[in-house]
């Protein structure tokens, strides 16, 4: 059995990292293989070409307002919100020059068989939450294409990286790859198994080597951390997420087995890939089949098959599918793609940097960033990202909620959501721990301030009331004037040390330390000074003493009589 056309689209869901989805974009522009391209419906105005043109928007316009508005303003972006911030999503488009014309893959087996496919568009989708989907469209050249090599191809393609190797020999990827560009040729061959084990480490975990032709169409991107560059990181694993075009003369003649391995993308072969009991109920799970009926009219040969990382259409080759349903596919339901992959990247990307880094503590000012930009990110994406709805139609909405289902995104959605709030809440009790203890820190500062300047308070009492009035060293006095300052000092200090006494038996045990430690302080140098001015009033002349005691009555006294 031959397939009349036979259409692939490749979807490559990445993650920023090391930099922000701002620096990917300087990049792309600084590097000039990409242009930024802006949905003709996104701008005030179409202006109308040829009939060739208006064909194209005319598709273009019915991809728009088949989606809801709220869907629209991610898919069409034409102003940030409120006139503020980066667009929700921003396109960039292959140049001529980076454009391949064609991409010609020698698939592996014992009979090495080469499939031609056009492409009819690369395209790189960066959103604002740190996503970028590459987009490849690729339609088959090779004519009388038979079903087998088809099959064949959806697995084999779509691979990036080598995931395993049989012997020295890569399993289930091309065995080499031609693009045609408008002025160069390039060719690869696939990896070698030392050549693939080569991996690379990021903050994200080990990374695969890529092979070299998605390398190529990725470029200047790269999934290699470089110094101070932002940088890609893969999401999933080495199958991308992709679309499927099939028409054929009789779509009835397909086997169950077919039909299977056409909706998972495997690998020719007989019979079913799996066991017989396996899906037992393939057709209700995996199926649309609104307009498939094999004992019906002609035109109910069209079935939708849905399997999460793979859609696929088959239909009969005539006119109305080929010119109306392979439009939709490409823009309609490719568009739907690209919401569902958006919104399972960012989960993905969001739960990766909810997870612990560094230290993993709370305490760690760098894991507190990281946990409030994702924050930050999630409100965003609730805000713009997620919906459970996105059209109108009735089989729109039908096949939204089946593919939905199959990426299993309410189950990752809850998950998330679960992880953020329990993390939120934790975040925002340590921080409100902290303040707590720091307004406790703040008021114990203000309690010692203020029982420092309530001993203050006693010693500027006691020396005003007694005066201030003392002899200082070098007066007429001599050594007796050390004596009456020594004298006056002990006073204060001894009369301090007491009100600590008082203060330390008064109040709580938590500051009565602070107290007791200094009155015993005070009482020291109240003892100290006054044996000093014992020594020297002693060791002075008769004649001088009665001056000496007549001069601190007169310091400590004023108002008192002469001693004698």
């Amino acid at each position: 059995m031959n397939v009349g056309t036979f259409r692939e689209i490749l979807f490559w869901s990445l993650s920023v990292q090391g930099g922000t989805i701002e620096d990917i974009e300087r990049s792309l522009k600084k590097d000039g293989r990409w242009q930024e391209w802006q949905h003709p419906f996104a701008a005030a105005m179409v202006i109308a070409g040829e009939e060739v043109e208006q064909q194209r928007l005319a598709t273009q316009y019915a991809a728009a307002v088949y989606m809801h508005p709220f869907v629209q303003k991610l898919l069409y972006p034409h102003q940030t919100d409120g006139g503020t911030g980066a667009p929700v999503r921003r396109r960039f488009r292959a140049t001529e020059a980076h454009l391949p014309r064609r991409i010609r893959v020698t698939l592996s087996g014992t009979v090495p068989t080469e499939v031609s496919f056009r492409v009819d568009g690369l395209e790189l989708s960066l959103f604002r939450a740190g996503v970028v989907i590459l987009r490849a469209d690729l339609c088959c050249e090779t004519p009388n294409l038979p079903l087998a090599v088809a099959q064949q191809c959806l697995d084999e393609v779509r691979r990036c990286y080598v995931s395993f190797w049989i012997g020295n020999a890569p399993g289930q990827v091309p065995a080499s790859v031609v693009i045609d560009y408008a002025d160069r040729t390039q060719s690869w061959t696939a990896l070698t198994r030392r050549q693939g084990l080569d991996m690379h480490n990021s903050h994200t975990g080990l990374a695969p080597t890529l092979l070299p032709w998605w390398a190529e169409l990725l470029a200047p991107l790269s999934l290699r951390p470089k110094a101070e560059e932002a940088y890609l990181s893969h999401l999933l694993d080495d199958r991308l997420p992709g679309m499927a075009f099939l028409t054929l003369d009789d779509p009835t003649a397909l086997c169950e087995a077919d039909w299977v391995r056409l909706c998972f993308a495997d690998p020719p072969g007989s019979g079913l890939p799996h066991a017989t009991t396996f899906l037992p109920d393939f057709a209700r799970a995996h199926c649309d089949d609104r307009f498939w009926d094999p004992d019906g009219a002609d035109w109910m040969r069209s079935r939708y098959l849905l399997a999460g990382y793979q859609f696929t259409f088959v239909g009969r080759e005539e006119w109305f599918t080929l010119n109306v349903l392979q439009d939709h596919f490409r823009h309609h339901y490719a568009d739907m793609a690209l919401v569902l992959l958006y919104q399972q990247a960012a989960l993905l990307r969001l739960m990766e940097r909810l997870a612990p880094t560094g230290t993993g503590r709370l305490s760690d000012p760098n894991f507190r960033r990281r946990l409030r930009d994702a924050q930050d990110e999630w409100l965003d994406f609730l805000g713009h990202g997620w919906f459970p709805t996105l059209s109108n139609q009735v089989q729109g909405q039908e096949l939204f909620e089946k593919w939905r289902d199959q990426m299993r995104l309410p189950a990752l959605y809850r998950e998330v959501s679960e992880k953020a709030r329990d993390m939120t809440a934790m975040l925002n009790a340590a921080e409100g721990h902290e303040a707590t203890e720091e307004a406790q820190r703040a008021t114990e500062a203000g309690l010692q301030l203020n029982k420092i300047a309530a001993v203050g308070l006693v010693a500027s009492l006691i020396t005003g009331a007694l005066g201030i009035n003392v002899l200082l060293p070098g007066q007429e006095q001599g050594a007796l004037g050390w004596g009456a300052l020594a004298i006056a000092i002990g006073i204060v200090t001894l009369l301090a040390a007491i009100a600590g006494f008082i203060l330390s038996c008064a109040v709580r045990a938590s500051h009565s330390r602070f107290f007791n430690n200094f009155a015993v302080s005070n009482l020291a140098i109240a003892t100290l000074t006054l044996l000093v001015a014992i020594i020297v009033i002693l060791s002075a002349r008769p004649e001088a003493k009665q001056d000496c005691l007549d001069a601190v009555r007169s310091a400590c006294c004023p108002s008192s009589q002469p001693f004698g």
